[in-house]
């Protein structure tokens, strides 16, 4: 980079990405692009493995949970990530005011709700009631958010840690 071009750089992952090999007093290996979208790509199937062992884990102690198997539960984990994103953020947004006024336990509802509907489409995954349904949508959030703070709390892609 030649003295003409500036960028103003906020952060280290900007810095990678802009090629530049120190900032703010720290070295940075550079990432190849190719190797960036190679880790994204890992940690996505990592989520997706992650978050079908936690349906299977969840069918383990919740009664009136079932899950047939492991690739019943990568189909089931797809589809209940497909019904969240569409149906339940529709949901969502409408019934916001209710959620409101019940301190976050409708969401817990609806997560039951959209839950109970993913069911309905994998054939080998069952939820019995209303209450299963939400004790499941319960501990599979926790779980989740667990899978989720690991796998962003993990080295960066390329192993792009600052040398200290």
């Amino acid at each position: 980079m030649d003295s003409s071009s500036r960028i103003i750089v906020r952060d280290a992952n900007t810095a990678l990405r802009f090629g530049m090999t120190e900032w703010g007093g720290q070295l940075f290996d550079t990432i190849p692009q190719d190797r960036t979208q190679e880790d994204s790509m890992a940690r996505i199937l990592a989520h997706w493995v992650l978050s079908a062992l936690c349906l299977l884990l969840v069918a383990r102690f919740v009664p009136g949970f079932f899950v047939s198997g492991f690739g019943t539960a990568l189909i089931a984990a797809v589809v209940i990530g497909l019904v969240n994103g569409t149906v339940g953020m529709l949901l969502k947004i409408v019934t916001f005011p209710i959620t409101v006024l019940t301190f976050g336990v409708f969401w817990l509802v609806i997560n039951a709700l959209m839950l109970k509907l993913a069911a309905w489409f994998v054939p080998g995954f069952t939820v019995v009631g209303l209450w299963p349904a939400f004790w499941g949508g319960l501990i599979l959030s926790l779980l989740n958010l667990t899978v989720r703070q690991v796998l962003l709390s993990g080295p960066r892609p390329g192993g792009g840690f600052p040398q200290d």
